[in-house]
């Protein structure tokens, strides 16, 4: 997680030995334990989960009809 805070910390100008650093870090590693849980069901054929869920709604041709329908709008 260090590599991944030391990008942040350089656009953010964050100090390494500060508080806010290592809650970052904390934070990023408990980001990618979850992802690394999905990706281990997802190994074992299980798509059951919150972010699979959501995605496969997302996708549904008529809520990408009303994506494309509002993007439309908007550029006028």
């Amino acid at each position: 997680m260090q590599i991944w805070g030391d990008i942040i910390i350089l656009q953010r100008h964050v100090a390494k030995d500060s508080v806010d650093y290592k809650k970052l870090c904390r934070e990023m590693l408990k980001a990618w334990v979850f992802v690394y849980k999905i990706e281990s069901e997802r190994i074992e054929g299980n798509y059951d989960n919150d972010f699979d869920r959501f995605t496969r709604k997302a996708l549904q041709p008529e809520v990408i009809a009303v994506g494309q329908a509002a993007l439309h709008i908007n550029t006028r």
